[in-house]
């Protein structure tokens, strides 16, 4: 894979432009949360050592790993992602 280069965004849409070329470069197609330029969710849910968490569009945590790597549960994080569904995120 290629490294993507990017200067630091100094505005809210600078990082968007950045996070948009990352998920396109990387295919990823599941809905992805924008940090504003406080970094509040990345204070809110910093992971030292390594955790996952999915988080619903309401803001609830549906699943929280333990702190990895070795904390991740694959099966139970998989289970939490496929009861998700395939709903398609609301654009308004």
């Amino acid at each position: 894979m290629q490294d993507i280069i990017y200067n630091q965004p100094t505005s809210i849409e600078e990082r968007e432009q950045v996070a948009e070329a990352c998920m396109l470069h990387m295919s990823l197609k599941m809905p992805m949360l924008l940090d504003n330029m406080a970094n509040d969710a990345e204070e809110n849910y910093v992971a030292k050592p390594d955790r996952l968490y999915v988080i619903d569009r309401d803001g609830n945590i549906l699943y929280r790993g333990e702190p990895g790597p070795f904390g991740f549960k694959e099966e139970e994080w998989a289970e939490v992602i496929g009861a998700l569904g395939t709903e398609e995120p609301d654009q308004s």
